[in-house]
């Protein structure tokens, strides 16, 4: 018999990032995804109100379009592809659509099962440190991912095998750090000062002190 389909199979069909073969080549794990550090999932945990333990074998890849996440929710599910054309706005956003033919990605998604609900956590995780907030951008991404979880139901509906199976997914989008929260996420370096020194004909490019 053959065995059903994860998501996390699925959507690691879809993962076609080098970045992440490296990450797995250089932490020595070539065929899954690395386990998440138990601080990272003590907050995420926290922050996305999922069991911890769920976390701790969770499947996750980093900066996964959006268009492959809709294309594997159409695999995982099955059954007829669905229309899902109406555009959502927010904010002043810009219109976005289901599938956008472009690269927008989210930086970090995890997925994690929670064996005791019988359910799988989809987790998109949008990362901001060094760039300043652009709230249009994730509204885009927010949209995005309502669009997403509209996609997913009206597959369900057309889809009865897989409305009782107990693969059923949960959606969450988390800021990291949070927003209005101090003292949380990485500590921000100013950027170093680049000058360049001419020299004849040559310039040289240098590193000044921080600003």
């Amino acid at each position: 018999m053959e065995d059903k389909k994860t998501l996390v199979d699925t959507l690691e069909r879809f993962n076609r990032k080098e970045r992440n073969l490296l990450i797995r080549h250089i932490l020595d794990c070539y065929e899954k995804s690395p386990s998440l550090g138990e601080n990272f999932c003590a907050w995420l945990a926290e922050h996305a109100d999922i069991r911890r333990e769920s976390l701790y074998d969770a499947w996750w890849a980093t900066d996964f379009h959006f268009d492959w996440l809709a294309g594997a929710l159409l695999d995982f599910v099955g059954g007829e592809p669905v229309q899902c054309n109406m555009p959502m706005t927010n904010d002043g956003a810009t219109e976005v659509w289901l599938v956008m033919g472009n690269q927008q990605d989210v930086d970090l998604v995890i997925v994690a099962y929670d064996r005791e609900e019988r359910t799988s956590h989809l987790i998109l995780l949008e990362a901001k440190a060094y760039s300043p907030d652009d709230h249009k951008q994730y509204a885009r991404k927010l949209n995005r991912l309502n669009l997403l979880h509209a996609f997913y139901t009206r597959l369900k509906e057309q889809s009865p095998e897989i409305s009782e199976s107990p693969q059923e997914i949960i959606f969450h989008l988390i800021r990291f750090p949070p927003p209005n929260k101090k003292g949380v996420g990485p500590v921000r370096l100013p950027p170093p000062k680049i000058t360049t020194e001419r020299n004849g004909t040559n310039r040289t490019l240098k590193w000044s002190e921080f600003l």
